[in-house]
């Protein structure tokens, strides 16, 4: 049966494991947009904070709008967290590199200042 120290130490195995897990499902993510992917220039049109993380970093909704190798214009909204001094270039240039895929042109990867500066 279960008991309080079972729970605990099930929770103690769980928790790191998920949080390894995430780790590499979030950098296989981004392999494949980098391998797969399609890089351009993407125009900023709307940046709005929606919420703030425990670390400080705003959580914005960006209204981005780029043209594919195809020619077709597309208008998306992506949310993310970014750090404050990722922000800042974009608050100001209002444009981010990204990474796009042919099969699905709503989902983006923002390339941000952080991300390029690390090889």
């Amino acid at each position: 049966m279960f008991t309080g120290d079972n729970v605990g130490l099930i929770l103690s195995i769980a928790a790191p494991c998920f949080l390894i897990y995430l780790v590499f499902h979030t950098g296989m993510a981004h392999d494949d947009f980098k391998k797969n992917g399609i890089r351009t220039i993407a125009k900023i049109n709307n940046i709005k904070q929606i919420s703030t993380s425990g670390t400080g970093s705003p959580k914005c909704v960006f209204m981005l709008s780029f043209t594919t190798q195809d020619g077709q214009e597309i208008t998306l909204e992506k949310t993310q967290v970014v750090s404050v001094l990722d922000m800042m270039p974009l608050e100001r240039e209002r444009k981010v590199n990204i990474y796009y895929k042919k099969e699905n042109l709503k989902k983006v990867w923002l390339i941000l200042e952080s991300e390029s500066r690390i090889k």
